[in-house]
């Protein structure tokens, strides 16, 4: 036995419907952007070059432990991007969690750092913010197309995932680069460009990330 009228109800609701195709596993998509931005990396520092104490700075712990920690708050913003390009996370509203607590644990570091070595005199290098640019531009425009795919319902939080993925990941490379060694010069060369793209993402978010 059928009812019409709900019938009809039905077929009205859904008549300007469009098939959907099924968003990929967060894992597979966070670990495209990060294979994309990986190699767009390399390539930037293979352009720029790498500093020439580098063979010396792999055998110094704080400057492993430096770079270490900000492309693990990359790796695990960018997962955490992945996660809350569905609405409820798949359950795991936990994961965020991770890359704030990495970044909690850069910034004591930091202030560490500066208490026992002094904030230093400021080393202006202009060529360090267009370093900045060229390792930002396509990690960015990738971890956005990647978020947009998904229909997110926490745009700010996503932007600040979007900026610890980008952000973690640029530092790391200028640090590559970079023969400036001082916490001066990292928190403003290095840190605070980053700062300021979170803040660009900050204020668009509601329109770059909407349903």
């Amino acid at each position: 036995m059928t009812n019409e009228p709900t019938d009809k109800l039905i077929d009205s609701l859904c008549a300007d419907l469009q098939p959907c195709k099924k968003l990929r596993h967060p894992c597979k998509c966070g670990s495209g952007w990060m294979a994309i931005a990986l190699v767009y990396s390399a390539i930037a520092l293979a352009i720029l070059g790498i500093r020439d104490d580098l063979l010396l700075k792999l055998h110094d712990l704080t400057f492993l432990f430096e770079v270490g920690i900000m492309l693990a708050m990359s790796i695990s913003a960018a997962l955490a991007t992945a996660w809350m390009r569905f609405p409820d996370m798949r359950g795991k509203p936990w994961i965020s969690a991770v890359p704030y607590t990495l970044l909690a644990v850069f910034l004591a570091w930091t202030l560490l750092r500066t208490w026992t070595e002094g904030f230093g005199h400021i080393i202006h290098e202009d060529y360090c913010l267009l370093a900045t640019a060229l390792f930002s531009v396509v990690p960015v425009a990738a971890i956005i197309m990647m978020t947009r795919q998904g229909t997110t319902v926490c745009p700010y939080s996503v932007a600040m995932m979007n900026t610890l993925a980008v952000g973690g990941l640029g530092y790391a490379c200028l640090r590559l680069n970079c023969a400036a060694d001082t916490v001066s010069h990292s928190c403003f060369y290095h840190f605070l460009p980053f700062v300021f793209l979170g803040m660009v993402l900050g204020m668009a978010a509601r329109k770059i990330f909407r349903w």
